[in-house]
């Protein structure tokens, strides 16, 4: 996993009115899939199936040898009351079955004395309820669709025999509203998936349809620099599930494992209002319940094709620092595979296994545009003294590759109806990049690396990367007493490796002096020209020479030459456990009372090594190279140096938690919700030291949820609830002392060490070595680093609270209105500081030792409508409307404005006098967002069917800063006037369409035809700009400032003048546009 490396000189019930039925009805259909299944389950059943026991045996050893988890069951409840429809009487001792293809067996419990049921620990999926008693005619509710997690209302009123009529099946509305808790959110399940394009190729994880892109979908998401936003908070943020299982990157927070929605019943993303079960996160909460095998095998093949020829116009971006500009345009994106599920042992024992390969091909077309001239040779200025460019004179390729292979299995045993075992695995080992080919970005998977603005040799900018995860998952669900105890445990291992190589394969400690592991990484000051790098074709050298000035006004680069700046492995492992106890009693009303365990260990192992020991940088005079960011080693003696081939670290963390929760329903019309969470986490350095502690994390939470129409149809709610951040292990493995280093300087002599020799470790000679360049004794080498982080012992975890209210009622059958209100402030935050002439430390920016910087805050609000129709009657749509407002002094985990992801110690709060003019919009403050996505499928004739669906997202602007590069920290730390007072970009549109051809070529098998175009009009709208003023030389803020007046106030950090010469010729210049038009072909038997 390469990361943006840290700008740092140091290393571092229902009871639903009154329902009309009639015997001899025409019942309500159980699923349109059962219909019409292109694409669908087709009676897979459904995700998050259930567990079993040896209950004290298999409890304590899932506690004892699996220890560690992370959240959700994913299980949802059918709930009610049951009444003689002759007198309204409740009527107890009622047999409950709830069935439906995604469950073995049957789910049986019965009603007590007030009439009331609970059938608890079911699947999601579509649900038949029958109802029996003795003297009472059958009644059957079908078509219940349960989503994960939901409590469901749904009340029945039983007929006497004594009544003529046969079995009574109910018609009219199912139940659709979660009565049980105030979590907001949002449900994408394989409908929506089949019938709206979705997870467009170029986004992050798109390219092999990772489940997490669907949270994209929810009216307060959106896209940000490594993943899904979600109420205003940084993507690493966020909780990512697999059946239960934390899938979350242990050491920088973002998604660790690309599952294929293929694999994937349905996701839910919860974006607030989160009960005591849920902690560690102060994002979202992205969970995929995965398929099911059934007592009926079924499957699916497929194809997918992106092609790149059929793609829309990209526009162009300048560079007007450099004569060398990149293109990246889609080549192909292919995806194909298969799954089969059905049964080993019927009613027993299920399977589900699947597979996908994926192969994407990017051109990265790099162009040379030489600027223009006057006609004395220099560089010619527009009327805003501004170079520019002519069009491009050359151009070559190279393809950017990366193949992947994702894996799924599950099996579901059933030892009777009140214990289940599910066991789950997957995987996605993945391969990029080669001898001549980009590698791809394991921090944002799908997205090429393609050195944009820095070009060098093929040994520089190509790499072969090597990325995998794999997860395995067991769960228990077992019930006891009638189902009014419940068990459920889930334990798992989550792994991750990401390795980061030379294009030639070599590795560090190779003997052949010529292998890239070998070569320094150098970086040539940006005066030189590309002539002195690159054999060009003959006119391209006569063109650039044209200046009369060598080349280096005409075709002026900055260019980078030898091994890759970095060469390391890191591995990641993950072992969770959880246990969750319910009770369900009564009291005053219905209590529905949980207490629960869990644990997570993790750890991250990696080894980093420099090519040839080191990065060099040419000074401007091309005098002499120093050793940046830095050279591993240690002093022996005076000028006695020792050089590290690589560093090797391992930290851990340790999290336990529990919790207890009541969910107390009075009178079937009002829940509350009401309990605590305690967590404490422990962060271990390589040395195993504890380094972070924060052992007092209590969160509470209480929600009131009021259905006042006592039928499941509608709910006023409100909630309030404490988050803390789940800190990542990059914290403890950069800031703790694993990576002593020394920096020399050399001098620059010529002979091999020169821009055309790709070989460059005769840049570093130690004959060339610098006198004076550190103090007395080691004029030679100055070290640095090996010195842990200060931690300031009243250090506070990290936190956030929330509140949120708002309404739903469900207006139309299968049709809700929704409004909702939340609000989030960080409470407190953990950063790493300096003051002047001191080391840095970590504590609570405006607390204890950081007292004297300016609190961390991040302030939310938002204000949604939405309408919300689920796929019936052979058609869906959702509708929503989001204004939110993001201000304050940090995003979250990472910076936006120079890419930095270390979690808890990046620069914004790194030196008090980089915090002025930081308070205003976040980058992630979209003021106002439109969703709107709707399908519909047409029955043609009885073996064919049309489908349609149409995406369309518009929003707002993001804000645009005026920066400045600080003397000590470089490019993108100095907000010069005050955050967010460049104004904002312009509204973006896209609009999504899918159409298919379904045909039905046996009464079990689909073969569909279906094509999903992406930005259909190619909208080309600029989604960012170049921010910096100035790029090297530092400048001081101007406090308050007004950009529009104020520009000749702004000095450099020594109080000088900034010149002309200084000025970012790109600053607030396009840097980024919409993603061009593309054109995803699908062919898929379903069977």
């Amino acid at each position: 996993m390469t990361l943006p490396a840290r700008r740092r000189p140091s290393p571092r019930p229902r009871r639903p009115g009154q329902l009309t039925f009639q015997s001899g009805e025409r019942p309500l259909v159980l699923s349109p899939r059962a219909r019409h299944p292109p694409g669908g389950t087709m009676g897979y059943g459904r995700a998050g199936v259930r567990k079993p026991p040896r209950l004290a045996g298999l409890f304590c050893w899932a506690l004892a040898v699996l220890p560690a988890t992370a959240v959700g069951q994913g299980a949802g409840v059918l709930a009610g009351t049951v009444v003689d429809a002759s007198n309204q009487a409740p009527l107890e001792k009622v047999t409950v079955t709830a069935s439906s293809p995604g469950i073995q067996g049957e789910q049986i419990v019965v009603t007590d004395s007030s009439g009331s049921y609970r059938v608890p620990q079911l699947p999601p999926g579509v649900y038949a309820v029958r109802f029996n008693r003795e003297g009472f005619k059958p009644f059957v509710r079908e078509g219940i669709e349960l989503p994960p997690g939901y409590t469901l209302r749904f009340n029945a009123q039983l007929v006497p025999e004594t009544i003529a009529g046969g079995a009574i099946v109910a018609l009219g509305r199912a139940p659709l509203i979660d009565v049980g808790s105030a979590q907001q959110g949002g449900l994408v399940d394989q409908d929506f998936i089949r019938t709206i394009p979705v997870a467009r190729p170029g986004t992050i994880g798109a390219n092999g349809r990772s489940f997490e892109t669907l949270a994209l979908t929810v009216p307060t998401a959106r896209q940000d620099l490594y993943g899904v936003s979600i109420d205003g908070t940084t993507s690493p943020e966020n909780s990512y599930l697999i059946d239960g299982l934390s899938t979350r990157n242990p050491g920088f927070g973002i998604s660790g494992s690309r599952l294929s929605m293929e694999f994937v019943d349905s996701v839910t993303v919860d974006t607030g209002a989160y009960q005591p079960e849920y902690g560690r996160t102060t994002g979202g909460i992205i969970s995929a319940q995965t398929k099911s095998g059934g007592d009926e095998f079924h499957g699916s093949v497929w194809g997918t094709w992106t092609p790149g020829t059929l793609a829309g116009a990209p526009h162009p971006v300048g560079n007007l620092n450099n004569a060398i500009t990149y293109r990246t345009e889609l080549h192909n994106v292919v995806d194909f595979g298969a799954t089969l599920g059905g049964y080993i042992v019927k009613d027993r024992l299920w399977f589900f296994v699947g597979f996908q390969p994926e192969f994407s091909r990017y051109r990265v077309n790099r162009d040379v545009t030489p600027f223009r001239l006057n006609d004395d040779g220099t560089q010619y200025k527009d009327p805003h003294g501004r170079v520019t460019v002519d069009p491009r004179i050359y151009t070559s390729s190279n393809f950017a590759d990366e193949h992947q292979i994702q894996y799924f299995g599950k099996l579901t045993y059933l030892f009777n109806q009140d214990h289940r075992l599910a066991l789950s695995v997957a995987g996605t080992p993945a391969k990029s990049g080669g001898a001549n080919a980009y590698a791809f970005s394991a921090v944002q998977p799908g997205v090429p690396i393609s050195f944009g603005t820095s070009p060098g040799s093929p040994g520089t900018v190509f790499r072969q990367n090597f990325d995998g995860n794999f997860d395995l998952v067991l769960k228990l669900s077992s019930s006891f007493a009638q189902k009014r105890v419940l068990l459920d445990v889930t334990a798992g291992w989550h792994h991750e490796d990401h390795n980061v190589g030379a294009a030639d394969g070599s590795k560090i400690g190779s003997t052949d002096p010529d292998a890239l592991a070998n070569q320094p990484f150098v970086r040539w000051a940006g005066n030189r020209s590309l002539t002195e790098f690159e054999d060009l074709p003959p006119a391209v050298v006569t063109d650039c020479l044209s200046d009369g000035h060598g080349g280096t006004n005409r075709c002026r680069v900055s260019y980078t030459t030898g091994g890759p700046g970095r060469i390391e492995n890191q591995r990641y492992d993950s072992l969770q456990a959880k246990a969750v106890v319910t009770f369900l009693f009564e009291g005053l009303g219905h209590h529905v009372l949980k207490v629960g365990l869990d644990a997570d260990v993790a750890t991250y192992e990696h080894v980093l090594a420099r090519p040839g020991g080191t990065n060099l940088v040419e000074a401007g005079d091309h005098a002499s190279f120093v050793d940046r960011p830095l050279r591993y080693g240690y002093l022996t003696g005076p000028d006695q140096e020792v050089v590290l081939p690589f560093i090797e670290s391992k930290s851990k963390g340790v999290l336990l938690g529990g919790f207890v929760q009541d969910s107390w329903d009075i009178l079937d019309r009002i829940t509350l919700n009401v309990g605590v969470r305690y967590d404490a986490q422990s962060l271990y350095a390589h040395d195993g030291q504890r380094a972070l502690t924060f052992p007092d994390e209590w969160s509470p939470r209480i929600g009131l949820i009021w259905d006042f129409t006592q039928a499941g149809r509608s709910k006023i709610y409100a909630n309030y609830a404490r988050y803390y951040e789940n800190v990542p292990l990059d914290v403890a493995d950069r800031a703790f002392g694993s990576a002593p280093a020394v920096l020399g300087k050399f001098a620059e002599t010529g002979g091999a060490c020169n821009p055309r020799n790709r070989s460059t470790s005769a840049c570093q000679s130690r004959d060339n070595l610098v006198g004076g360049y550190a103090p007395s004794p080691n004029p030679h080498w100055f070290a640095e680093g090996n010195v842990p982080a200060a931690v300031d012992p009243k250090l506070k975890p990290p936190s956030e609270d929330e509140w949120v209210a708002g309404i739903e009622y469900e207006v139309l059958p299968n049709t809700r209105v929704s409004l909702a209100y939340t609000h989030r402030n960080i409470v407190r935050w953990v950063e790493d500081m300096k003051d002047v002439g001191n080391a840095y430390f970590i504590g609570n920016p405006g607390e204890g030792a950081g007292a004297s910087f300016t609190a961390a805050s991040r302030v939310y609000d938002s204000v949604t409508v939405a309408v919300s129709k689920t796929f019936s009657d052979l058609w869906l749509a959702r509708v929503s409307y989001s204004w939110q407002n993001l201000v304050g002094n940090i995003e979250g985990l990472f910076r936006t404005q120079n890419s930095q992801l270390d979690p808890n110690i990046n620069t914004d709060f790194d030196l008090a006098r980089l915090l002025v003019n930081r308070y205003g919009p976040l980058p992630g403050d979209v003021r106002h967002t439109i969703k709107a996505y709707v399908s519909k499928e047409f029955v043609v004739t009885p073996v064919l069917s049309i489908t349609t669906g149409l995406a369309y997202v518009g929003s707002s602007g993001t804000p645009i800063e005026f920066l400045g590069a600080d003397s000590f920290y470089g490019a993108g730390e100095v907000y010069v006037f005050p955050r967010g007072s460049g104004g904002r970009l312009a509204w973006q549109h896209t609009v999504d369409v899918n159409g298919g051809l379904s045909f039905r070529i046996s009464p079990s098998a689909v073969l569909t035809f279906s094509v999903n175009i992406f930005n259909l009009f190619n909208f080309q709208q600029v989604t960012r700009v170049s921010q910096d003023y100035t790029t090297f030389v530092g400048v001081a803020p101007v406090p308050n400032g007004n950009p529009s007046t104020d520009r000749m106030k702004i000095v450099t950090q020594t109080g000088e003048p900034l010149k002309e010469s200084d000025v970012n010729p790109n600053f607030w210049r396009p840097a980024l546009y919409q993603p061009v038009r593309q054109f995803r072909f699908q062919a898929r038997l379903t069977f």
